[in-house]
């Protein structure tokens, strides 16, 4: 890797007409800010996917704690006032045991 920012250092001397330590200073900057954006764009990237997934499966277990589809589309045949204690009893009442 030296190799490379002597060579690329050298060549921005030559053509910008810059002392060969700016160069390398500049050199190292560029390399620096691309390669540390590259880094966040990639975590940033995999983190997006890790939440994605992690969505959908509390998605899942919640559908499923609460009894399934089907519970959750028996919202919509229960009239207006009907509360979830209704549908979901409370586990301490006597309509959990049966």
């Amino acid at each position: 890797m030296t190799a490379v920012f002597k060579g690329i250092g050298n060549l921005l001397g030559a053509f910008l007409e810059i002392p060969y330590g700016i160069a390398i200073v500049l050199v190292f900057v560029i390399v620096v800010v691309v390669g540390g954006f590259i880094s966040v764009v990639r975590t940033d990237v995999l983190q997006g996917i890790l939440m994605f997934a992690a969505a959908g499966l509390l998605f899942n277990g919640t559908v499923r704690a609460a009894g399934g589809i089907g519970t959750l589309l028996l919202w919509k045949t229960l009239p207006f006032a009907a509360g979830i204690h209704e549908v979901f009893p409370a586990p301490c009442s006597p309509r959990w045991l049966i």
